[in-house]
């Protein structure tokens, strides 16, 4: 078996080289990760990891410190309680040289329960996607996007219609807004401040768009125009039959006017 403890990525702090405390797969770290496994498991030799009950806050780490976050547990386990806490009812926070950390709280079934998905993940997306720990309101796993990390924006005002979707939306920095929509892109276009955004896929199925920052109208609009084309040929295509059968019987009925 080969023991790989970074398997998280490395923070550097005080002490030198410590791991992020934030217990997923580092891909910048190790691009190659699965191909390596898979390389390593056909030579009969397995890979460990390695966890421990701390977790560090990744909210305040900038994206040169770690360009890719894709969830931060630190948040996820003080959002549910499941950290151990102070008198005052907050994370009690153990520093650790040039970070803080806190500790879940393993005597709560649901926290290690918790735990236990995120042990089980093996960064395997349906998995992800179905882990009691993802919360599709503050993450979302997204294709061809280069940064990691967006703000939470805010949603003034939605107008809904069969084929036009508006959304006025506001954020301090740049954002990430994911619509509850399935993800097709040949007919559904995306437009900002009267500019065409490319959509992206979001969670596998659901449509995103890259906002900047402040005050945008998104537009979403259904592309029907090979619908009709579509149309206009079969509308032709039915004169022309109605033409091809009543033919005899108008030209004998002009015949006959004669």
């Amino acid at each position: 078996a080969l023991w790989l403890q970074d398997w998280v990525g490395q923070r550097t702090t005080s002490f030198g080289k410590q791991l992020w405390w934030n217990w997923e797969l580092d891909r910048d770290h190790y691009p190659g990760w699965k191909d390596m496994v898979s390389e390593l498991k056909a030579d009969d030799v397995r890979v460990l990891t390695y966890i421990n009950p701390f977790f560090a806050d990744m909210g305040p780490v900038t994206k040169e410190e770690k360009a890719t976050i894709i969830r931060n547990q630190f948040q996820e386990l003080a959002d549910q309680g499941f950290l151990v806490k102070t008198q005052d009812n907050a994370p009690y926070l153990i520093e650790n040289t040039s970070f803080s950390a806190g500790l879940i709280d393993l005597s709560n079934p649901q926290a290690r329960k918790w735990v236990k998905d995120v042990i089980k993940e093996d960064q395997n997306l349906y998995n992800y996607l179905n882990a009691s720990a993802f919360n599709p309101s503050k993450t979302a796993i997204v294709d061809k996007l280069n940064d990691s990390r967006y703000t939470i924006g805010k949603i003034l005002n939605i107008d809904w219609d069969v084929e036009t979707i508006i959304i006025d939306y506001e954020a301090n920095e740049k954002g990430l807004l994911v619509l509850s929509e399935i993800y097709y892109p040949a007919r559904w276009k995306a437009y900002i401040d009267d500019s065409e955004v490319e959509v992206v896929r979001a969670n596998s199925v659901l449509r995103a768009v890259e906002v900047k920052a402040g005050t945008n109208k998104i537009i979403f609009e259904y592309d029907n125009g090979l619908f009709n084309i579509l149309h206009t040929v079969s509308n032709l295509i039915v004169l022309f039959m109605c033409f091809y059968l009543f033919k005899p019987k108008v030209m004998v009925l002009l015949k006959n006017f004669r």
